[in-house]
């Protein structure tokens, strides 16, 4: 939804959200990035932190990603955060023992 005050097309905005996902999946998850606590200044607007992909011994392995946009308006500071959490279950195919030859 755009902003109050803004003059974002439909078209523009729809471009802008193709844009994020182009950015998502072109994104190297090996490689772990800073966390925000670690950083000492404000982060840039919108722009996405990640932790690196974890396992899990399950086979359960997930990534967290969160974006934060500070806005200020005349009712005061708005922070906008979005925090992405994906998780992807990998389940063993069961090992079946060999069947006997059957005797007739």
């Amino acid at each position: 939804m755009p902003q109050p005050g803004s003059n974002k097309s439909l078209m523009r905005s729809l471009g802008e959200f193709v844009g994020h996902i182009t950015r998502a999946v072109k994104a190297d998850v090996s490689q772990p990035t800073a966390h925000p606590a670690a950083n000492p200044g404000p982060p840039s607007p919108a722009a996405p932190t990640a932790d690196p992909v974890s396992t899990a011994p399950t086979g359960t392995r997930s990534r967290r990603q969160t974006q934060q946009q500070t806005i200020h308006t005349e009712d005061g500071t708005m922070i906008l955060r979005r925090t992405i959490i994906e998780e992807v279950q990998i389940q063993p195919v069961p090992q079946t023992p060999p069947k006997p030859p059957m005797h007739r």
